[in-house]
């Protein structure tokens, strides 16, 4: 096979895998903020996977101000197999304050692409002092599992979680509520949420991206030969 002929194999490859996704009209999910997303017509793409009708609602209590939509960021997480996101904001109460936020999606497997098989869910950047707590939880409808993790006075702390779900193609809502209460004299703050729906690839996706990735070494290897 000539150089010429490898690349233009790569080339197909990369059209297999993901370009041809975009023939569907829907953007790939980029960075922006929770605002940006809700925006979103028709959602957004992380490989074989739409991720669409966002909502936002939150609330707050004896002066608890959450932040807004559009003070939410969103990164996607685009690690083969693995898609999330990672949410980021101020999440912050003292003094009695509560904060009740809730982060709702849908999640839908394209035709042919290969059915969603566990979730999970990660946080970070959280403290805690006193009698104040973090509780960060996920359901989904259909039911397929919920997730759940904290930073609690009586519990400790509780960072991930995961579960094996039945392969599913969806569509299923995500709800991720992410409540913080203080009392006087403490405070509780988290300022990333971020969760990942892991996928069983299709044999003949590892073919192709194996062939893409021999293809490329193969290419490599005779430019230093060269």
């Amino acid at each position: 096979m000539t150089s010429r002929s490898m690349i233009a194999t790569v080339a197909l490859l990369a059209l297999l895998v993901s370009g041809s996704l975009m023939a569907n009209g829907i953007p790939y999910c980029a960075e922006g903020t929770l605002a940006d997303y809700i925006a979103l017509p028709q959602g957004c793409i992380i490989d074989d996977k739409v991720f669409s009708n966002w909502a936002y609602t939150s609330s707050g209590w004896n002066g608890g101000n959450p932040p807004p939509a559009s003070g939410v960021s969103v990164v996607p997480i685009t690690t083969p197999f693995n898609p999330g996101f990672l949410f980021s904001a101020g999440w912050f109460v003292t003094g009695g304050q509560v904060i009740d936020s809730h982060i709702i999606y849908t999640v839908t497997v394209l035709p042919g692409g290969a059915p969603i098989h566990d979730l999970a869910l990660y946080m970070g950047g959280d403290a805690r002092l006193g009698e104040a707590g973090i509780s960060v939880a996920e359901t989904t409808n259909p039911d397929v599992g919920s997730l759940s993790i904290y930073n609690l006075p009586q519990l400790g702390r509780k960072g991930s979680d995961h579960i094996l779900i039945t392969p599913t193609m969806g569509p299923i809502q995500v709800d991720k509520n992410i409540f913080l209460f203080s009392s006087q004299g403490s405070y509780a703050t988290v300022s990333g949420v971020y969760n990942r729906f892991s996928e069983v690839p299709e044999p003949v996706t590892l073919v192709l991206i194996g062939s893409g990735l021999l293809g490329l070494g193969l290419l490599r290897r005779r430019s230093r030969s060269a």
